[in-house]
């Protein structure tokens, strides 16, 4: 690495300073003087150009000689587009919410603390070690040196790319010198198998922390040696691990340490000439972190001292079946050695020629007709290579598809005749763990892979990730009763709609709508026919996947305030997955509350943050952007006894959630596993549209169940009997006898008051019915729905139904 490397990414963080929409005509002066002061040669980035080519908009060259060839937007012009939607935020809004003096002001203070930093560090900032700190300091903090500034716009012309993304695009692309680089994915599986072989709740916690700690290894080599800047999903900033290991962890930070936040695949920008060894790296960093796990619990049982891994419990190997100490610990590393499979996709961004022949033998499509459009406007416009880095992305992606379909069998057979592991079935058991539990001692069978998941906190805690491992360690055996109460247990499983089409940008908004409404008429002049193009491209940009990993880091910080308001228990929140458990009563209310807050909808309140129109808000201020209102999430949900098999009761809430998947998406599919055995389901849309309008589903529902939750009789189960009277009343030999309407009007009143006494629920039971019923939802839908709901709803007599 050359000794220049760290100054380069410094200079490519600050050559535009944040505020940059206020200080147009001489932002580049005011930054040249910040960095001088802080004794770094101010350069500008090379870089910049790169990262301008990808992102911006081919436009009329900005130093053209001729005035109706240049296309701008001034400072006092500027307002924001939303990068998801396309939708603008009005001018009276911006100018109230993006106050200039204070961003100023602010960005002011954020230089002074840089210069305190290197003081109190005694930096010297011509070291590579300590450019290299000063690097990380800055780039952590950057955000945080404006309130608001993923809102402000690098380029007023083109206000949806955050002044920070295209400030991290600009050092991610200043690794080296040349402009020859290479987009990487890396995914670590198995992930469902992995995390659903546990019978308790600390090893559903355990197994997802493990995959999203080993992700963290792979993503941590790449950020120590190329910056965290390269990283371009997930977001990292604001992570626990890299806080940590920074030394940037305060008690203030708003993340849980105990939530598996990271997804367990990253992508990355490297230089091309690097790439295959840098993967060979990520994977070997990987491995070592599993192999120092490996050692930590070998040692334990080398030294007979597993009994320290837990109090009141104690450890035996399994010997009597015929193996040995020794055959034992060899086993032990087979096992855990299967794990993780380790995919890498590497994308060249090539010529535009080697890319085309890529994107037609893969897709059967020919990009050459759009890039004859560019090169007709070669006189006015720059046209680059990277300008097409979103075919790139898309190739990277299909790519990657086609190799996790080729699945990585690795040959281990265990011929001992050792019983199978009692939780996961999946390997032998090579440990006997004896604990209490309901005051009973219990005995386990376990293997490599169970114990290490379930006292993975024990390393985490030995690695210096202290608040982690005891906010694993906190998870209690019987939570999945402590959690219920008096209600049903509940499993919550939902994911993002369509995010590959997300961050391929497939779902992006065209090119037209990234426009500035002042920069349209002005291109206009130069070029009508190139206006009309553009309504029919769709890009995809790094500001903009960065954008989308920003946002789903923020709903990762979110969700534990959700599901801690319900009384729930996380178990992960990466990316665009959440799963949790939470009593049977709030499990419908926690999932909406979820998927309006991952859009950023409805005014939705959690604590002093409020969601709408694609934003979130704290206390009344704009602060980011959310998914918006075309990105939508389905869940699975699942109300089942906490008894219940746990393993079981998970792979019930997967096939929900594909049935969520199935019904166009935006939906839920929620079911009870009752004492009999039997499961009863039903689906949804979480909204549907009523006089123009997008009305709430189970925000309606949820009143009338709240309304019989506090009714002495709501044990009659009135909605399963007006379910069977509806099938009695209304249809005869599958032949239909009583119409709706009707059913609604005259049978539902006669039912509750004069059979069920329950006179009160009468009109809100009507007024529901009769909103929901039309061609969108079934009056039979509806009643299935509020069925799942009631006994959600219902506390059940424990030691049966």
């Amino acid at each position: 690495m050359d000794t220049n490397f760290w100054h380069r990414k410094i200079n490519a963080l600050l050559h535009d300073p944040v505020e940059k929409v206020y200080t147009i005509r001489t932002h580049e002066q005011l930054q040249n003087k910040r960095i001088s002061e802080l004794n770094i040669t101010p350069q500008k980035p090379g870089s910049d150009i790169i990262a301008s080519s990808i992102e911006r908009i081919p436009l009329p060259n900005e130093k053209s000689n001729s005035p109706n060839q240049r296309i701008y937007v001034n400072s006092d012009e500027f307002y924001i587009i939303h990068p998801l939607t396309g939708e603008k935020v009005s001018r009276d809004e911006i100018i109230t919410q993006l106050n200039e003096k204070d961003i100023c002001n602010q960005s002011d203070k954020f230089y002074e603390e840089i210069k305190e930093y290197i003081k109190k560090e005694d930096l010297d900032i011509n070291n590579n070690i300590d450019s290299k700190k000063l690097y990380n300091y800055i780039w952590w903090n950057l955000p945080k040196s404006v309130e608001q500034s993923y809102l402000l716009p690098a380029d007023t012309r083109v206000p949806d790319i955050s002044i920070i993304d295209h400030l991290d695009t600009t050092a991610a692309f200043s690794s080296v010198t040349t402009d020859n680089y290479s987009i990487v994915m890396i995914s670590l599986g198995p992930v469902q198998e992995f995390i659903a072989a546990g019978r308790k709740l600390s090893d559903l916690r355990n197994g997802s922390y493990l995959l999203s700690y080993l992700t963290y290894q792979g993503i941590k080599y790449v950020g120590q040696n190329y910056g965290y800047d390269s990283i371009i999903f997930p977001s990292m900033r604001d992570n626990y691990f890299l806080a940590k290991d920074l030394g940037f962890y305060t008690d203030s930070m708003e993340v849980d340490p105990a939530v598996a936040s990271l997804p367990n695949v990253f992508t990355f920008l490297i230089p091309k000439k690097e790439a295959s060894a840098v993967v060979n790296k990520i994977e070997e960093w990987i491995l070592l972190e599993r192999n120092s796990i490996i050692n930590f619990f070998l040692d334990k049982i080398k030294n007979n001292t597993l009994d320290e891994l837990k109090e009141n419990a104690s450890f035996e190997l399994i010997t009597e079946h015929g193996m040995s100490k020794e055959e034992i610990i060899r086993e032990f590393e087979n096992q855990i050695k299967q794990f993780p499979t380790i995919v890498s996709t590497i994308q060249n961004i090539e010529d535009f020629n080697t890319l085309n022949n890529q994107y037609k033998d893969y897709t059967g499509k020919d990009i050459t007709p759009l890039k004859n459009t560019f090169e007709n406007l070669k006189d006015t416009y720059i046209v680059k290579d990277y300008q097409f880095y979103s075919y790139n992305t898309e190739l990277l992606g299909i790519k990657s598809g086609i190799r996790k379909a080729t699945r990585d069998f690795i040959g281990h057979i265990e011929s001992n005749s050792n019983p199978g592991d009692a939780i996961s079935g999946n390997e032998k058991a090579l440990i006997k763990e004896t604990s209490l539990h309901d005051g009973e001692e219990k005995t386990e069978n376990i293997s490599a892979i169970t114990l290490i998941k379930r006292y993975l906190p024990n390393y985490l805690c030995k690695q210096g990730y202290k608040e982690a491992g005891k906010g694993l360690k906190s998870t209690k055996d019987d939570d999945i009763k402590e959690i219920s109460k008096d209600y049903n247990a509940a499993i919550l499983l939902m994911d993002g709609d369509k995010m590959g089409e997300w961050i391929s940008g497939k779902k992006a908004p065209c090119l037209y709508q990234r426009l500035h409404e002042k920069a349209i008429p002005r291109l206009d002049r130069v070029d009508k026919k190139y206006l009309e193009i553009l309504k029919d491209i769709k890009f995809t940009i790094p500001s903009y996947q960065r954008t989308i990993s920003r946002i789903l880091n923020n709903f990762s910080k979110l969700v534990p305030k959700i599901i801690k308001k319900y009384n729930g228990t996380l178990i992960y929140a990466g990316g665009d997955d959440v799963l949790a458990i939470l009593p049977s009563n709030k499990l419908i209310q926690a999932a909406n509350d979820i998927r309006k807050a991952y859009s950023g909808i409805d005014n939705l309140e959690l604590e002093n943050l409020t969601f709408n129109n694609g934003y979130m808000y704290k206390d009344g201020k704009m602060i980011s952007n959310m998914m918006g209102y075309k990105a939508t999430m389905s869940a699975g949900l699942l109300t089942f006894n906490p008894k219940y098999n746990l393993k079981l009761a998970l792979n019930k809430a997967r096939e929900l959630e594909k049935i969520a998947k199935n019904n166009k998406r935006n939906s839920f599919a929620i079911a009870s596993l009752r004492g009999s055995g039997k499961i009863k389901s039903a689906k949804s849309k979480w909204s549907l549209q009523h006089a123009n309008a997008s009305k709430d589903i189970i925000t309606d529902i949820n009143k009338l169940m709240e309304n019989l939750e506090k009714i002495d009789k709501s044990n009659q189960a009135f909605i399963s009997r007006l379910k069977l009277e509806y099938k009695t009343l209304c249809f005869s030999n599958k032949e239909r006898v009583l119409e709706d309407e009707e059913f609604i009007e005259r049978v539902i009143p006669f039912i509750l008051k004069d059979r069920m006494h329950l006179e009160t629920l009468i009109k809100p039971t009507q007024k529901l019915l009769k909103l929901f019923n039309d061609k969108e939802l079934k009056l039979e839908d509806i009643l299935n729905i509020l069925e799942e709901l009631e006994y959600s709803y219902k506390k059940p007599k424990r030691g049966g139904e």
